[in-house]
């Protein structure tokens, strides 16, 4: 089994424990042959539209797919996150972004204050 199999076959039994789905449970959403992903399993990637119906079940951005498939490079290990991010917020209308926004900065204002708080040691008696 080539790497790039093993990487695909791992990244979708991370996504098929996080949904609580089997193979056959995502071929059917995604509306393809459960034998696909058998296939994966035995070192032969899914191809590219079968990918974006991998995406669509897992809501994830395509191109994340498809780079774990093996079917495009996988440089950039963090700027997938970044893409699915994009794809996520790409659905969005422009209120729910903006409120998710200020989800994002209120929880990075409570980290800093966290940060910034000094611990209170006990002192000893005497």
């Amino acid at each position: 089994m080539s790497n790039h199999s093993n990487a695909f076959t791992d990244w979708l039994d991370g996504q098929e424990n996080k949904f609580g789905y089997s193979d056959y449970e995502v071929a059917k959403q995604g509306g393809f042959s459960h034998s696909v992903l058998s296939r994966a399993r035995s070192g032969i990637p899914p191809k590219w539209e079968v990918c974006l119906k991998i995406a669509r079940v897992f809501n994830v951005s395509p191109i994340t797919v498809i780079r774990k498939a093996g079917l495009l490079p996988a440089e950039g290990g963090d700027d997938i996150k970044f893409e699915d991010w994009q794809y996520l917020l790409s659905q969005l209308q422009p209120d729910e972004e903006e409120e998710l926004r200020r989800i994002a900065e209120m929880k990075i204002e409570r980290r800093k204050k966290e940060q910034t708080v000094p611990t209170l040691k006990p002192r000893k008696a005497g």
